[in-house]
C-alpha cells in the first residue's frame, strides 16, 4: 500500500520531474537558436562569396580594358613614329610590332567578352539566389522568434512548476526528502521513488529481497537492494 507519506513524496516528484523536463527544454533553447543562426549566416555567406567572386571578374575585365588601353596607346605610338622612318626594314619592323600589338588587343577583347559572359551568368544565379536566400532568412528569422516566444512560455511553466515544487516539498516527511535528496546527489533523475512490480525495482528492474518488498508492501520506507531508489507497491 502507499502510505500518506509516500504520497506526498511522489506528489513532490511529480512537480520535480516537471522541473526538470522544462529545465532542460528552455536550457536547450539557447543551442536551437544559436544553430539557427549558423544557417542563416551559411546562406549569407555564400551570397557573399558570389558577390566577391562577380567582384573578381570585374577587376579580371578592368585588367584586361587597361590592357587594351595600354596597347592602343602603344599602337598609335609605333604608327606615328613608323611615319618618320626611312628605311624600308625599320617601316616593317613597326609593321611587325603593330601586327603583335594589335593581335594582343584582340586577344585581349575575346577575354573582355568571356568575361563578361561569366558576369551574367553569374549575376543571374546572384540575383535568384538573393531572392531564396531573402525568403530563407525571413522565414528562419520567424522561427527564432517562435523559439523567443516558446522559451517565454517555458519560463512562465518552469516559475510556477518551481513554486509549486516548493510548495509540495514542505509536506514531505524530512527523513524522505533527506534520502530523495542523497539519490539525486548520487547522479540519479527522477523518478527516485517507484514501484515494485512482479518484486522488481522500477528503477533498475533488479529483484528485491523478500525483507525489502516487505517493507514496501507495509508502507515504510524501503530502498532497492541494488540502486538505492525508494520503492512503494501500488495499491
Amino acid at each position: 500500500m502507499i502510505s500518506d507519506t509516500l504520497k506526498k513524496a511522489l506528489h513532490y516528484q511529480d512537480w520535480d520531474t516537471q522541473v526538470i523536463h522544462l529545465s532542460q527544454q528552455l536550457d536547450s533553447v539557447p543551442g536551437e537558436i544559436a544553430r539557427i543562426r549558423e544557417s542563416i549566416a551559411a546562406e549569407e555567406a555564400e551570397i557573399k562569396r558570389q558577390q566577391q567572386e562577380i567582384a573578381s571578374c570585374e577587376l579580371r575585365r578592368s585588367q584586361a580594358e587597361l590592357e587594351i588601353e595600354n596597347l592602343e596607346t602603344q599602337i598609335t605610338r609605333f604608327k606615328t613614329q613608323q611615319i618618320t622612318v626611312k628605311k624600308t626594314e625599320e617601316y616593317e619592323a613597326f609593321n611587325e610590332q603593330i601586327r603583335n600589338a594589335e593581335a594582343k588587343v584582340s586577344e585581349c577583347e575575346d577575354t573582355v567578352l568571356g568575361i563578361l559572359d561569366e558576369i551574367d551568368s553569374k549575376s543571374g544565379k546572384l540575383d535568384a539566389d538573393r531572392k531564396t536566400c531573402s525568403e530563407r532568412v525571413a522565414y528562419l528569422n520567424g522561427v527564432i522568434g517562435d523559439w523567443e516566444k516558446k522559451a517565454l512560455s517555458i519560463a512562465s511553466e518552469l516559475k510556477t512548476a518551481s513554486a509549486a515544487l516548493e510548495t509540495a516539498k514542505i509536506d514531505v516527511d524530512p527523513a524522505l526528502m533527506t534520502s530523495y535528496t542523497r539519490l539525486k546527489s548520487q547522479g540519479k533523475r527522477p523518478p527516485c521513488i517507484v514501484p515494485v512490480r512482479d518484486q522488481c525495482c522500477g528503477g533498475c528492474h533488479m529483484r528485491v529481497s523478500n525483507d525489502t518488498l516487505k517493507k514496501a508492501r507495509m508502507g515504510e520506507l524501503a530502498t532497492c537492494d541494488q540502486c538505492s531508489r525508494i520503492l512503494y507497491v501500488e495499491d
